[in-house]
């Protein structure tokens, strides 16, 4: 029983909120506006995530900007979090955006062992 204790949900933990540097043309007083962004847990999600898909990911990742907020959706005339972020955003600030998100949400690490994998598959072949 000791070593499930690790599994349970009061010893689980998702990683804290990360602020990252999306783009240089959100500006505050006193420099860059940062982006803070948080893990998710698979329920969180509306469906499996494909590359296509990756807009909704990000917008529920993101906590700041707030993405839900009206006048920021009128503001660039957009009518979902997804369709905001697509209109906010540079398609390289929104590249920055994706790979923090995705690697602090783990998708990194398991694209690394799909490689891994394949590449020892491969190899005894």
């Amino acid at each position: 029983m000791e070593e499930m204790r690790a599994f349970f949900q009061e010893a689980a933990y998702l990683p804290g909120e990360r602020e990252i540097l999306v783009s240089e043309r959100f500006r505050q007083e006193d420099g860059p506006a940062l982006w803070r962004i948080r893990a998710l847990r698979e329920e969180e999600l509306t469906a499996d995530v494909e590359e296509e898909q990756y807009a909704g990911l990000c917008a529920a990742a993101v906590c700041a900007p707030d993405l839900s907020d009206r006048k920021l959706w009128e503001s660039y005339g957009a009518d979902s979090k997804e369709e905001l972020l697509q209109r906010m955003l540079t398609p390289g600030e929104y590249l920055r955006l994706l790979e923090a998100v995705l690697e602090l949400n783990g998708y990194r690490e398991r694209k690394q062992e799909r490689k891994e994998t394949a590449k020892n598959s491969f190899g005894r072949a």
